[in-house]
């Protein structure tokens, strides 16, 4: 009876795992291709936190006589599942936050465009300030205190998540004692993930805040006149296609204006801002210079493969049939018949 319980509780476990990670998937979907989000997803979601939250007051009760150590042993799980929901809760609401802001954005721009727009070149030489544009940096504010707020919130979940499965692994190395066999080999492979998963987290978000560091102080912060003159021109961001009135706009180098979240997606692709290209010039981004060395290298390198297929070409058009050829496979019949019958060898 114990042993189908038992088989029946984790199966229903891994049951509402998969449906999380499916929800969890859909979330990454539509986040990525710009798509609004599902509500059934926030529905699936919700329940499965109901679910979850009644096994676990199930599990309590049942195995309340075992002991605090198995409860806690197979509650593990359950709190595993419960953080996993929490977070992609989060991202939910951080993809629904999104969709509103540029929900706002757009309608604030159309019943604003006679502002926002810059009608001739006479005005770029005036710095008076556009209400509009005071409207849309507050709401961008907003909109960034609360992404950010909800992105702190995701990480200190999931790095939650994975303290609490290390204890788990290390919970049952002691239950069940080290013997060196198979199932010690399997709990050091699964602890090691669970570890080295932790450091990259650890690394990657302390990369992402030292290059949003390093964008802040390494490029300033786009004037007022360059700004009109790039809204006259009607020029927009090249990584997000967006107008130049939303957001904090950095001047490189180079001399491109980009939005600094963007530019914050190109610096972590890159892995940091001195490998980082601008993605319309492909000059660094730092210093403004372009790689004429790889350039030349390569357009030198084109010439000479070249000129070797042109001399190799006319070596084999100089050539005479049937001179200085010889036979891949050679068969004799030396040594098989005897040497007075009139045969090549």
């Amino acid at each position: 009876l114990d042993l189908l319980i038992l088989l029946n509780w984790f199966t229903l476990l891994a049951f509402m795992r998969s449906l999380s990670f499916q929800a969890g998937s859909t979330i990454a979907h539509t986040s990525a291709s710009g798509l609004p989000p599902h509500k059934g997803v926030l529905s699936l979601l919700v329940v499965l936190l109901i679910c979850n939250c009644c096994t676990a007051a199930v599990c309590m009760t049942l195995f309340y006589q075992a002991g605090w150590s198995m409860v806690l042993l197979l509650t593990s799980d359950c709190a595993l599942l419960l953080l996993d929901i929490v977070t992609h809760l989060m991202r939910y609401f951080h993809q629904v936050l999104e969709v509103k802001y540029q929900t706002t954005l757009e309608r604030i721009e159309e019943s604003h465009s006679d502002q926002i727009q810059v009608p001739t070149r006479d005005d770029v030489n005036t710095s008076s300030s556009v209400p509009v544009l005071d409207e849309i940096e507050k709401l961008e504010v907003i909109y960034k205190k609360r992404t950010d707020a909800l992105t702190n919130a995701a990480f200190l979940f999931d790095i939650l998540s994975l303290l609490i499965t290390i204890f788990h692994f290390i919970h049952v190395w002691v239950l069940h004692g080290v013997t060196f066999n198979l199932v010690d080999g399997v709990l050091a492979l699964h602890l090691h993930s669970a570890i080295s998963t932790l450091a990259r987290k650890i690394s990657e978000v302390r990369s992402r805040n030292r290059i949003s560091r390093d964008l802040d102080q390494c490029f300033p912060t786009v004037t007022d006149i360059d700004l009109q003159k790039a809204l006259s021109a009607g020029d927009v961001c090249s990584i997000c296609l967006g107008s130049m009135t939303v957001g904090h706009v950095k001047k490189v180098a180079c001399g491109h204006l980009f939005h600094i979240n963007c530019l914050r997606e190109v610096a972590e692709r890159a892995r940091s801002i001195e490998a980082a290209r601008c993605p319309l010039c492909r000059a660094c981004l730092l210093s403004g210079m372009r790689q004429e060395s790889n350039q030349e290298s390569s357009v030198h390198n084109q010439n000479l493969n070249n000129g070797l297929n042109g001399q190799l070409n006319m070596h084999t058009d100089n050539l005479v049939p049937g001179q200085n050829e010889r036979s891949v496979i050679r068969l004799s019949t030396e040594g098989l018949l005897p040497s007075w019958i009139p045969l090549p060898a």
